[in-house]
């Protein structure tokens, strides 16, 4: 059986494994990758919520969220193949409104979110569910978010901290091609 936020999850995980000393070593009170799948909204909600119980980033960030939903596409070409399913992952960390760009990728982007995202590529190409030909080679498309949601002057706060945080993030979308037959 595919469930794709499960497979994402292990992936998420794995590349938490890998990464937890040198993400602490740029931020000390890291705890964690936090992995939320759902619809956008739901995810946003569920971290306001966090903020609410604990009133702390340490657990909340840095984030990985699969956006639902997720369209499997099969070609039919190849048995145990499902061809070109696109994912969207937001891969966000906690950030100060009044840095500039510049501040904003030597202290988040560099140390945090770019290898986050080098490192979920690097285990979606270990992991034998997903077939890739080599990491530089999985199809997809990063766009970084400096001021995510929208500059700090933004009049409407909600819009512009959708996770109730400033924060700083990637969206990464991906084009799976999952071997059906290792998913069992």
């Amino acid at each position: 059986m595919i469930v794709i936020p499960y497979m994402i999850g292990d992936v998420v995980a794995k590349a938490n494994t890998v990464l937890l000393p040198k993400l602490q070593a740029a931020k000390p009170n890291i705890v964690g990758i936090n992995y939320q799948y759902g619809p956008f909204l739901e995810v946003c909600a569920t971290i306001m919520q966090n903020t609410k119980n604990d009133g702390t980033s340490a657990k909340k960030y840095p984030l990985v969220c699969l956006v639902l939903p997720i369209t499997e596409n099969s070609d039919g070409k190849v048995v145990g193949i499902d061809q070109n399913t696109p994912i969207t992952l937001i891969i966000a960390t906690i950030s100060n409104p009044t840095d500039k760009s510049a501040a904003r990728y030597a202290k988040n982007f560099i140390p945090i979110l770019y290898p986050i995202v080098d490192e979920i590529l690097e285990q979606f190409d270990n992991d034998s569910r997903f077939l890739f030909e080599s990491k530089d080679l999985i199809n997809h498309t990063k766009t970084d978010y400096p001021y995510w949601g929208g500059a700090p002057d933004a009049k409407d706060a909600q819009k512009a901290n959708p996770f109730g945080d400033w924060c700083d993030a990637i969206e990464l979308k991906i084009n799976l091609k999952i071997n059906t037959s290792n998913c069992q």
